[in-house]
């Protein structure tokens, strides 16, 4: 089975890049598939995330879409698309994946009269997305042989739009042999500083936290646009003692293993990987009830809290509970880490063994 994926730049740290990473591994490690990335832009750097040495990887190398001007943008795109047509012919692959909707949308030109299916794989939630977007994905959609997304909140929605909508969700990147002792002090969050992960948001939250656990601190791993904004707000709320700002790291789930609490307070997600990794180290979150994702991984007052969107009271009240209480910790931290077993990479890879095999009978 030849498998070629298409991602934006495979250089990055985010959460498809660890998505797209952890697929291409598990497929040639557990099923020795031919898999290919095709990484149109580069920042002259290695893979964030190490690679499978069976994995073949291309760089395409063009700059990010938004530093070309409208007009300019037309021929670039144009430009691509040709581009990854002729490696998608001379190779022959089976199946070619897109995973953002801008490169799904091209996946039907881009496959078009060649011998291989064009799958689109959604890592944000149905309504992610800018209107002008959501009109061309309804349209172009329909011309793809199918479409993957990560929960089942997500499928009913494209179903009224495509016949062939199957639900696999992200893999775990690792879990270790032993859990997080949850003994510090410490809450931890991960992502980039953006408006979508509602950074600016658990700031306000963490204000009556730290006024009334003084001795407790958030650590904030990420880099992004927002991070002078957020570090001067937590400066304006006065709480800027209690909250670190880091970059991200290589080494997160050492992070996780010396932290007690995770939050997330995004305010839309797809299927969030940190999420995953969190609750493999035995971490237990609270996060809100953001479309989509969480819902389908935690269980309410079994391994994690699930907050309403905007419910800040609430958000503080359910981190007060797991600060205040050790054992609801460590009850909800083994229980979370049991849940996400069957987000394994082989589990995982076999859904995809599955549905190569079986998506278009």
């Amino acid at each position: 089975m030849k498998i070629a994926i298409i991602i934006g730049d495979i250089t990055n740290s985010a959460g498809t890049e660890r998505a797209v990473t952890n697929l291409a591994n598990s497929m040639c490690t557990f099923h020795s598939y031919d898999v290919t990335i095709i990484s149109t832009g580069n920042n002259f750097k290695d893979p964030a995330y190490a690679l499978h040495t069976d994995v073949k990887l291309v760089f395409l190398n063009y700059r990010a879409f938004s530093k070309y001007g409208l007009f300019s943008r037309f021929f670039v795109y144009v430009k691509l698309i040709l581009s990854v047509r002729k490696i998608i012919k001379s190779e022959n692959y089976n199946f070619v994946l897109g995973t953002t909707h801008a490169f799904n949308m091209l996946l039907p030109i881009i496959t078009a009269k060649a011998k291989t299916r064009s799958v689109g794989c959604e890592h944000m939630s149905y309504d992610a997305t800018p209107a002008i977007s959501k009109s061309l994905r309804t349209l172009m959609y329909r011309f793809l042989d199918s479409v993957v997304v990560l929960t089942n909140a997500d499928k009913m929605r494209f179903d009224k739009h495509h016949k062939n909508v199957w639900v696999i969700p992200n893999s775990i990147s690792f879990l270790p042999k032993k859990p997080a002792n949850l003994t510090s002090k410490t809450m931890l969050a991960v992502g980039r500083l953006t408006r979508q992960k509602g950074f600016d948001i658990l700031l306000d939250i963490c204000k009556p936290v730290f006024e009334k656990y003084p001795d407790w601190k958030l650590n904030i791993f990420g880099d992004g646009e927002d991070k002078e904004d957020l570090v001067n707000k937590a400066l304006r709320l006065g709480i800027n003692k209690n909250v670190n700002f880091l970059a991200s790291t290589s080494k997160i789930q050492e992070e996780f293993l010396a932290s007690s609490i995770y939050l997330l307070s995004s305010r839309w997600e797809g299927l969030p990987m940190v999420l995953l990794e969190t609750m493999a180290t035995g971490l237990p979150p609270v996060s809100f009830d953001c479309p989509n994702g969480p819902a389908d991984v935690i269980t309410d007052g079994i391994d994690g809290y699930i907050v309403p969107m905007n419910n800040h009271e609430l958000f503080v009240k359910k981190v007060g509970l797991l600060i205040e209480n050790k054992k609801l910790r460590n009850e909800m931290g083994l229980n979370a880490r049991e849940k996400v077993q069957k987000y394994t990479q082989v589990n995982i890879a076999s859904k995809w063994a599955y549905f190569f095999e079986n998506s278009l009978k």
